[in-house]
């Protein structure tokens, strides 16, 4: 099956149960969001399907590739959270070309890549920086660029507005998902 099946998944945190018997399919091509009441799960759910966060019982498969099949797994995955998380001791650029290698992205794809998102975000100018010199705006947009990078068929997205400026908000949400050959043009 293709797209993300999710069957029986429950997630319990200190003992706590959080999520009970989830099960839910997501069709390839399809923009799904979860919305509720803080503390209500949703953070914990993406967590989950990116094996951050452990399950107690379930399955979770991404276009035929079990989450337990980690690798090939991950590989099909990209995700923003809510709160940046870069190396202290890797500048953008760095982050970048860390992404590309753990996707196996060709590094002339890559560049061809960072140029482009560097230069729709409007941080052309900070790819030599460091994370603790850059605005949480700044540090959001090097998030976003990560996971824009690979091309997977799932991309989780947790508050992803948050920090970005009003023209990065703009292209995230204007983003499309043309081929391989248009995306980057």
């Amino acid at each position: 099956m293709q797209g993300l099946l999710v069957e029986g998944l429950s997630v319990e945190i200190n003992r706590e149960q959080i999520l009970h018997d989830m099960t839910f399919h997501l069709k390839p091509g399809t923009i799904t969001a979860l919305v509720g009441h803080n503390g209500a799960g949703k953070s914990t759910i993406m967590k989950t399907l990116i094996g951050l966060q452990e399950k107690k019982t379930g399955n979770i498969v991404l276009n035929g590739v079990s989450q337990e099949d980690f690798l090939p797994y991950k590989k099909r995955i990209s995700y923003i959270p809510e709160e940046p998380f870069l190396l202290p001791e890797l500048t953008a650029m760095q982050h970048f070309q860390l992404y590309g290698r753990s996707y196996q992205i060709d590094e002339q794809e890559l560049m061809h890549k960072v140029d482009y998102l560097s230069g729709k975000m409007e941080i052309t100018d900070k790819l030599d920086e460091f994370p603790e010199s850059l605005s949480k705006g700044m540090r959001q947009k090097v998030q976003t660029i990560c996971a824009l990078l690979p091309e997977v068929p799932l991309l989780l997205i947790d508050e992803p507005f948050m920090g970005l400026d009003i023209y990065a908000s703009e292209f995230l949400s204007e983003a499309k998902k043309p081929n391989k050959e248009q995306r980057y043009c």
